[in-house]
């Protein structure tokens, strides 16, 4: 979003107008935005609503396509079907 907000500033420095490659930068970074708010919703807040405490190893788990085991002592059956699943 520095590089849009950017973007807008010279453009309106240098007296142009946006073109529609501005508004799909900006509308591409607002969607980027959304996306990143919903999954930090949908993974601290419903749990901390439901249990009172977040659950960053449920977190982990969604970031890496574990399904929130630790890698480390997942079987090598599993480990496989998980990064395959990725």
């Amino acid at each position: 979003m520095l590089a849009v907000g950017a973007r807008f500033w010279a453009r309106h420095r240098l007296r142009a107008k946006n073109g529609p490659d501005d508004w799909c930068a900006l509308a591409a970074g607002l969607i980027f935005f959304a996306n990143n708010i919903t999954l930090w919703w949908g993974t601290f807040v419903n749990d901390t609503l439901l249990s009172g405490i977040p659950h960053p190893d449920r977190f982990i788990g969604i970031v890496n396509n574990y399904q929130g085991i630790d890698p480390l002592i997942m079987s090598q059956r599993q480990l496989t079907i998980s990064l395959k699943a990725g």
